[in-house]
């Protein structure tokens, strides 16, 4: 379904850009949800959104923490970008994790995250804490709170995207050159 959402986003330096959804599905799969994987044509950018919302949150990042091991292996190209992004996944997620400690006993204590990898004009990771809404089982992002930004490689961050989306939405790459052609300009 695409659908077009108007708010203000990280990576746009909190301007209100237009997007577009050009994919989306829950991950791991919707008996066990903890977030949804999008894939977003925001402007002049192609961004694979990672929105994260669960009690495990710990947990979570420890599977994608495994999952950069596997695809980023030591002396191969990426891999000190991919050390970096997971040193600030794993601050992003310590940071969000006290602020649920705060919370009142009894109190929800999902806690949220967005991760943003963007291709465009800049190349860039970026990690928020999202506000979020529930309307008619639909997710929405209604404000973020910036922890931090990653200026990285093309290469890497192209790769990563197109890895997340075989892996969340099983999309290949003949897939994703149709839905986001912008994405393999200039490769």
């Amino acid at each position: 379904m695409l659908s077009i959402l108007v708010f203000a986003l990280v990576a746009a330096g909190g301007t209100v850009d237009t997007e577009r959804i050009l994919a989306r599905g829950v991950v791991p799969e919707p008996a066990r949800r903890v977030g949804e994987v999008r894939l977003i044509e925001r402007g002049d950018s192609i961004v694979v959104q990672t929105l994260l919302y669960t009690k495990v949150l710990k947990r979570v990042v420890g599977e994608i923490r495994g999952k950069e091991e596997r695809n980023w292996l030591p002396g191969a190209p990426g891999y000190d970008e991919s050390r970096r992004f997971v040193a600030a996944l794993e601050a992003a997620r310590e940071a969000v994790w006290k602020e649920a400690a705060r919370l009142e006993r009894g109190a929800d204590r999902e806690q949220c995250l967005l991760i943003e990898f963007v291709a465009g004009p800049r190349h860039v990771v970026t990690l928020a804490v999202p506000e979020i809404d529930r309307k008619d089982g639909e997710v929405r992002i209604t404000a973020t709170r910036p922890l931090q930004s990653l200026d990285l490689s093309a290469e890497y961050i192209r790769r990563n995207m197109l890895l997340i989306l075989d892996d969340s939405l099983h999309l290949g790459e003949g897939e994703v050159r149709q839905l986001a052609p912008r994405l393999f300009e200039g490769r």
